[in-house]
Parts: C-alpha cells; structure tokens; sequence
C-alpha cells in the first residue's frame, strides 16, 4: 500500500508577502516571506537548526533580491 502524498497549494504573491496563519495543531504563529532587514533573524532561527546562514543568502535578504526573485521569478536587476 503506497501512502498518499499531498500536493503542493499554490501561493499567491499576496499571500507570501503578507502571510498566513499556521495551520491548526502546528505549533502556531505566521507563515510569510522574509523582509529587508530581519536578515539576522533569519540567521538566529537557522542557528536554532544547526545550519548557519549562507553570508551570501544574508546580504540578498538584507538588500531585498530574494524577495523580489520569489516574488517575480526574475532576478533583480
């Protein structure tokens, strides 16, 4: 018997900008694309793992590239 896999939901570009709530039985708080600037948040919940940020992915997040990538599939200019 396979076990059934759920298919990924669709995510506007409104909702990764904005956010959505964790679903119920998580454990609670809210989803949403990292902003300029929480650079070293990012860096402390990836310390939390184990893993360290890629100094690299820190300064695309402090200047905005990877929002923007993720937001219009294009690299920013």
């Amino acid at each position: 018997m396979s076990k059934r896999t759920k298919k990924p939901v669709p995510v506007s570009a409104a909702r990764l900008r904005d956010g959505w709530m964790q679903p119920a039985g998580g454990a609670g708080g809210r989803v949403r694309l990292i902003r300029p600037g929480e650079e070293h948040a990012a860096d402390a919940l990836m310390r939390l793992a184990g893993v360290e940020l890629d100094p690299y992915l820190e300064r695309a997040i402090g200047d905005g590239s990877i929002a923007h990538t993720l937001l219009t599939g294009r690299p920013q200019p």
